[in-house]
């Protein structure tokens, strides 16, 4: 018999540590990027973000990338931490940009219509030069 992962709960017993999400915060200048990896979804992680992102309000960001490179998927928990992140920065005067979303991820907030409330950019260089430009008018 082969060594197969047992399903529990909805989640593969034993594969939880490598889907966890994981925060890193770097500052560059005014402008705060915040890259997420593994698993975009509800629960401790997302309050952790929430969490993350409200310090960060608090300490005066007012330009905050979500680099979701490294997002293997999200789950609509995952995205409900995401609006309510956008909500929180948006609430203190503030713009929340995403970038280097992920195929699947993307088809997610399709599906959802969320692309239409999340600015995103292919790179952080574009998501960073973009807090920088004119708005368009018209």
């Amino acid at each position: 018999m082969s060594a197969q992962p047992r399903r529990g709960g909805g989640h593969i017993t034993g594969a939880t540590e490598r889907l966890a999400m994981k925060l890193e915060r770097e500052d560059l200048g005014d402008v705060t990027i915040l890259k997420v990896n593994g698993v975009l979804s509800g629960g401790s992680d997302g309050e952790e973000m929430k969490t993350m992102v409200r310090q960060l309000m608090d300490e005066g960001c007012r330009k905050l990338v979500v680099d979701m490179g490294g997002v293997a998927w999200a789950n609509s928990s995952g995205l409900g931490v995401l609006h309510t992140c956008y909500t929180t920065v948006k609430n203190h005067g503030g713009f929340l940009k995403l970038t280097n979303v992920t195929p699947r991820v993307q088809e997610v907030l399709k599906i959802t219509h969320f692309d239409t409330v999340f600015e995103a950019h292919p790179g952080v260089r574009e998501a960073l030069a973009s807090f920088y430009r004119p708005a368009a008018f018209g």
